[in-house]
């Protein structure tokens, strides 16, 4: 019997929650939630908090560091399986021991070339044609643990990282079910071991690259226009006697909302 503990958050957080309604109880228990209570994010949305308290499951709240709370519910409620679905923090090895490492993680990106933050920034930045989304272990090392499931999402010429975000979601959520599904039926996990150290992106990684520093560059525009549109954050820009001027991609569909998927 599967009594999980689910950390998750943003729009695919909330789509992998929803996913877990469907199951049921008898073969997979979601016993206890870790996220956000705050709806005023960029998803705009504290969806899996409003279900927990109407569903009566444990909640946890991420807003910050959370160690503690999360290893007494392991230890009171049995808990044998932990999934993260974007959380906003590391999750420690003492923790991961109490489930026998029996820990997965979603990582919207590519391991171990993208470990860490802003993966579609970073893959429209590098010139990738293609993104990758990743299930894996989890590890004592941060995005290390073994690969499970890896799936691929083509990058066009014109993407940016708000579309390309977009693209993600539906992968992750057939990554997500694919996972639940051998999980309960016990299926033997394809693990395939990472090599190499990879690169690690800090989440202030791309704080220093919206800036365009040559307006006539057409590639550099290009890529960074597209890179850095992802509303509510801030675009990229170039600067005229001190003062950003925000450059926008011609490609994006201002009717597109992200929280309509």
């Amino acid at each position: 019997m599967i009594r999980l503990l689910l950390l998750a958050q943003k729009v695919i957080g909330e789509k992998c929650f929803n996913i877990l309604q469907n199951y049921d109880s008898k073969e997979i228990e979601l016993i206890g939630v870790v996220s956000n209570t705050n709806p005023h994010v960029w998803w705009k949305s504290n969806q899996i908090y409003q279900e927990c308290l109407k569903k009566n499951i444990y909640f946890i709240a991420n807003e910050q560091r959370n160690n503690d709370k999360i290893k007494n519910l392991i230890a009171e409620k049995s808990i044998n399986t932990i999934i993260s679905v974007q959380h906003p923090w590391i999750i420690p090895n003492d923790i991961l021991e109490l489930v026998n490492y029996n820990a997965f993680n979603m990582h919207n990106a590519k391991l171990p070339e993208y470990k860490g933050y802003n993966a579609c920034n970073h893959s429209i930045l590098n010139g990738e044609i293609s993104h990758f989304s990743t299930v894996h272990c989890m590890s004592n090392q941060v995005d290390m643990g073994a690969i499970i499931y890896e799936e691929e999402t083509i990058i066009n010429k014109e993407d940016t990282a708000f579309s390309l975000y977009n693209k993600t979601i539906d992968t992750s959520q057939k990554m997500f079910i694919k996972l639940i599904n051998a999980l309960i039926n016990k299926d033997t996990l394809p693990k395939k071991e990472i090599i190499g150290e990879g690169k690690f992106y800090p989440r202030s990684s791309i704080n220093k690259l919206r800036r365009i520093i040559n307006i006539n560059d057409e590639i550099e525009v290009d890529k960074k226009s597209r890179a850095f549109f992802f509303p509510p954050f801030e675009p990229a820009y170039y600067e005229i006697s001190g003062k950003k001027i925000y450059i926008l991609p011609n490609t994006f569909d201002y009717t597109y909302s992200l929280l309509d998927k």
